[in-house]
């Protein structure tokens, strides 16, 4: 499984220096900026909508016929997101921030949890003739008791705008979490996400939010007697008039950035209708 994720990434990578030619030819230095983790044409980022680690049935509100292709392919995401900022400094590369793999926990560049958020830098050495970055990453809530041993080195070779994890050196960390981050890891690609590649994540997560909470609403509001549904119609009509008085309507067109908060908006209005459903219902 992990040797056809690195083909299929190989392939898309190939694929997008045949467009970019540019991008290929300067393959020895490794762009500066924001790197998420990248699959299919989605990135995800730790601003990314995720069902992994939430629960079986956390998502099952969501009514996926309603849903594109790119949002889709985001609900179905299995856990990896990152945040990673990679910046060069007299010749020489660092890297910072957190790799989440919500199943088996996160890989920081900070040594202690409390620190996660800081963007700690990590020195990484850099092979320039095999192309490979080699950058440290800990697992925060081992090092509170093993020091730097929590540490693991990610080994990532590079092309355009990408880096893929061509190999693990746990550094003899032999417990079964750390074989599971690896196993997970391997072959896993970052990409370089520009400020519109984030809003256009943000976007899609804002869209899955919403949905989210509307699926909930609307198994709330059909398990409901029919009396008391009868009695909250005109109530209900007065609250969606209200909702989209405030927030625009769900239909409405605009920017990513202008979507974001019309979402984010009704998404708030929904939960709090939400907890008033709740309390009529017990």
């Amino acid at each position: 499984m992990n040797m056809m994720r690195k083909t299929v990434m190989a392939a898309r990578i190939a694929a997008a220096c045949v467009l970019s030619a540019s991008v290929c030819a300067e393959a020895a230095d490794i762009p500066e900026g924001r790197y998420a983790y990248y699959d299919d044409g989605i990135y995800y980022n730790y601003d990314t909508f995720f069902c992994a680690g939430r629960g079986a049935f956390a998502c099952d509100s969501i009514n996926e016929s309603a849903l594109n292709s790119e949002e889709k392919k985001m609900l179905d995401n299995t856990g990896i997101y990152s945040d990673l900022i990679l910046s060069r400094e007299n010749g020489e590369y660092s890297i910072a921030g957190t790799i989440d793999l919500v199943k088996f926990g996160s890989l920081s560049t900070a040594r202690k949890a409390a620190d996660e958020d800081k963007y700690i830098k990590q020195q990484c050495s850099y092979n320039t003739d095999a192309g490979l970055l080699k950058c440290m990453f800990y697992d925060t809530a081992e090092y509170e008791t093993r020091g730097d041993e929590a540490g693991i080195f990610i080994i990532f070779s590079h092309n355009g705008n990408t880096l893929t994890v061509d190999n693990i050196d746990l550094r003899g960390n032999t417990d079964e979490m750390y074989v599971f981050r690896s196993n997970a890891l391997n072959g896993a690609g970052f990409a370089l996400e520009s400020n519109d590649e984030y809003l256009h994540s943000s976007y899609l997560s804002a869209k899955l939010e919403f949905a989210k909470s509307d699926g909930i609403l609307n198994e709330l509001w059909k398990s409901l007697d029919q009396k008391t549904r009868n009695k909250l119609k005109s109530n209900q009509r007065q609250w969606i008039k209200e909702k989209e008085s405030k927030c625009g309507k769900v239909t409405s067109k605009g920017t990513d950035a202008e979507l974001i908060e019309m979402l984010k908006c009704q998404k708030g209005f929904t939960d709090i209708r939400i907890d008033m459903l709740r309390a009529i219902e017990y």
